[in-house]
């Protein structure tokens, strides 16, 4: 698939993907070695980081996907996606009312894991889905940017 003219010329597609790829390694060795605070200032961190970073390479709204025109394609896409994954964590939200609930917590009594049903909660709820999916969609397209050096 070919590239947008216009996009080649206009964003700086190196110095982006350079910047987000550096980015991106700091932050996961901060992370690996317990460096970085609560989970939802560091990802707002780093997608601001992201977004400034896009933003001074020269992307526009069109090419981070953030115009009118895309509204309602991303709505349409986005609403599937939270449909597919509203479904499978109605799966693991079940599974977390049965390790809170007393009475039924003892069915999924397993020696090997130490977590409560808050925390699973939290873990399936904030950082998993909430914290990882902008972050990534950024880097997604800083690296799409890169695919279109000239």
């Amino acid at each position: 698939m070919a590239c947008p003219p216009r996009l080649v010329s206009k964003v700086k597609a190196r110095r982006c993907f350079a910047l987000t790829v550096g980015a991106l390694t700091v932050f996961t060795l901060a992370r690996m070695f317990v460096l970085l605070g609560p989970s939802a200032v560091d990802i707002g961190v780093l997608t601001v980081l992201l977004a400034l970073f896009a933003r001074q390479a020269g992307a526009t709204r069109h090419d981070l996907g953030l115009d009118r025109a895309k509204m309602r394609a991303g709505l349409l896409y986005g609403t599937a996606a939270f449909g597919i994954a509203a479904a499978i964590e109605n799966v693991v939200l079940f599974l977390v009312a049965v390790s809170v609930i007393p009475a039924t917590s003892g069915f999924l009594n397993d020696t090997r894991a130490h977590i409560s049903g808050g925390r699973l909660l939290f873990d399936l709820a904030v950082s998993i889905t909430l914290l990882t999916a902008i972050p990534e969609e950024f880097a997604l397209r800083a690296s799409c940017c890169g695919r279109c050096w000239n």
